[in-house]
């Protein structure tokens, strides 16, 4: 510091009427080795000016942290928005050592003006600040920045169980990770986050983290959906994949959660009395949001499961979900009624032509054949049938692309949810693009 900066700052100190005493008692403060540098007469000015250096209590906190080493010590001006704790400080901050001073100035730096949460804090702290480990102080404060803001902070159970070691303090903290996610910030009521903490706990306890996680998000959409009693690792696993699609469902249209949980889908990923590992198999290879609340799709797609297998129940669920072959009468038919995994697959491919899909003629001759070897052959010729595209049919082709942009855009641009844009991407399986959002002259999209 020169001494034409030491001028100007005996000048802010009078101006902002700093006493001599506590002008001595900064520069002291932020002398290192007798010197005193410039981002710390930068510091100085800035103390001065912010005109709470004229209270002796901040003043002395303010000395007490920062020799203490703490990199946070600029909160103590916060203080003066907290008296209650300021207050506990003012009494008990000597006894502090380095970390738990920056425990507690890290929590006033988002501690907002509620005079509810700071007589707790102060109450709490004051409890626990002798009975916790460093460690165990630093996860009280864990679960206060993550609770704060919600009444289920002051249950009488809720900290109390958070802080109980009989725990591992990994447990605590994921359950507290599905907790915030899955209840805060959502509006509940205290009686509504109690009901459904207490509910992501149990089944935390009953099956493990990753679903209690998908519960949770279930249970955030459907307020009455009950813990179910499962028996085996698959029968979890089936869980799982349900309460994801609730979350999901949620998120793409709300009013469908109801008809998803009474769908023929959901009654038998949740029979018993079907073998657990097809039921697994199933549902895992069929959670599209544009087929599963379809029960009549589901049923035959089930059916094909048991009559032909995964690989041809995939095969038909694409078809599915090609708007063009599941429109097409013939196209859907032929599909649905047919064995063999190989035609299924090879009509998938040629269904996807759009001049074959019109030609109503062969299609009926192709429904009428019986055999494999029949069916494969006409579906090689109706493959070499149409192998270019016409003028037409390249107009169409355009368009088509260009609506798959578009989709593609607007589902960037929030205008369309994932499901219409799958819908896009499963109609337009024959085209090969690429998917460029289109930039504005100013460079934004």
């Amino acid at each position: 510091m020169t001494n034409q900066e030491l001028l100007e700052i005996i000048n802010l100190a009078k101006k902002n009427q700093i006493s001599v005493e506590s002008l001595k008692r900064i520069l002291k403060l932020m002398e290192i080795d007798g010197a005193i540098p410039a981002h710390q007469t930068f510091r100085i000015k800035l103390l001065i000016t912010s005109g709470k250096m004229k209270d002796k209590v901040l003043l002395s906190l303010l000395e007490q942290v920062y020799q203490k080493g703490c990199s946070n010590w600029q909160n103590v001006l916060l203080l003066d928005n907290h008296p209650i704790l300021k207050e506990y400080l003012k009494e008990n901050g000597s006894n502090l050592n380095k970390k738990v001073w920056g425990m507690i100035l890290d929590f006033v730096n988002i501690m907002p003006l509620d005079e509810r949460l700071e007589r707790f804090y102060v109450k709490e702290l004051s409890f626990r600040i002798n009975n916790l480990s460093i460690e165990e102080l630093d996860f009280f404060h864990k679960v206060l920045r993550s609770s704060m803001n919600t009444p289920l902070l002051y249950s009488t159970w809720y900290l109390p169980f958070f802080l109980d070691r009989k725990r591992t303090c990994k447990n605590r903290n994921l359950l507290l990770g599905i907790l915030k996610t899955s209840l805060f910030g959502f509006g509940l009521t205290i009686d509504e986050q109690e009901i459904k903490a207490k509910k992501i706990i149990h089944c935390f306890d009953l099956y493990g983290e990753e679903f209690a996680s998908v519960y949770g998000s279930a249970i955030k959409v459907v307020d009455n959906l009950e813990i179910p009693r499962v028996t085996s690792e698959e029968e979890i696993d089936i869980y799982i994949e349900l309460f994801t699609l609730i979350s999901y469902v949620y998120m793409v249209k709300e009013t469908a959660v109801k008809n998803f949980l009474t769908s023929f889908y959901y009654s038998l990923a949740t029979n018993n009395e079907i073998d657990t590992q097809q039921r697994l198999e199933f549902v895992r290879n069929l959670s599209d949001i544009n087929l599963i609340l379809k029960d009549s799709l589901v049923k035959q797609l089930w059916n094909t499961y048991l009559d032909k297998g995964i690989e041809g129940m995939k095969v038909l669920k694409y078809a599915f979900l090609n708007k063009g072959i599941k429109t097409n009468l013939l196209c859907k038919n032929f599909l649905e009624q047919e064995t063999s995994v190989e035609v299924l697959k090879l009509a998938r491919e040629v269904f996807r032509k759009n001049r074959v899909r019109k030609d109503e003629e062969a299609l009926c001759i192709l429904n009428d054949l019986k055999t494999p070897a029949e069916k494969i052959e006409f579906l090689h010729f109706l493959d070499n049938k149409y192998p270019d595209i016409n003028p037409k049919e390249e107009e169409n082709r355009a368009i088509k692309e260009q609506e798959l942009l578009n989709a593609y855009q607007a589902f960037l641009n929030n205008q369309i949810g994932l499901a219409k844009l799958e819908e896009s991407l499963y109609s337009s399986e024959d085209l090969t693009i690429n998917l460029i959002r289109k930039k504005k002259h100013n460079g934004r999209v």
